[in-house]
């Protein structure tokens, strides 16, 4: 029987860059922590609160390494779940959510895929989605540029 409130909501941008794989890969081995998100901090501050606020990580972890990036690294209220370096880093959230979420990034030839998915299994993560589109929109929509600028 299938479940009516399970649903998996997806956020997939794409942009072209005219740098090398390599140095936009660089780019995102360096998000979160001292270096930030690529667009504004105030969402990112918040959203970090509020997850320490409901038992979670928030945004207090500490990066292993500046630069660089490993399989379980964590990130913010990010764990990195996979790296291929230079064509694909998918970051798990490991924050307080009505559902499950990855936010990722793959190269193909000069364009960057950013695509935020999240699995939801309940009305709460349902009406979670919704409530934040607006704000996840343009969140994500400036990273998307911030990563391309900084290369």
């Amino acid at each position: 029987m299938l479940n009516a409130h399970k649903r998996t909501f997806e956020d997939e941008r794409s942009a072209e860059f005219y740098h090398s794989p390599h140095a936009v890969f660089a780019v995102l081995e360096r998000i979160g922590g001292e270096n930030g998100w690529f667009s504004l901090r105030l969402p990112w501050v918040i959203r970090g609160r509020i997850d320490e606020l409901l038992g979670g990580p928030g945004l207090r972890r500490p990066r292993r390494h500046p630069r660089t990036l490993q399989e379980g690294d964590a990130v913010g209220f990010f764990l990195v779940s996979e790296i291929d370096r230079p064509t694909r880093l998918v970051l798990k959230v490991a924050a307080r959510l009505p559902g499950k979420a990855t936010l990722s990034w793959e190269i193909h030839g000069h364009t960057l895929t950013q695509r935020a998915r999240f699995h939801s299994e309940s009305h709460a993560g349902n009406l979670y989605w919704y409530a934040l589109l607006p704000i996840h929109l343009f969140i994500l929509s400036s990273m998307l540029k911030g990563i391309i600028r900084s290369a």
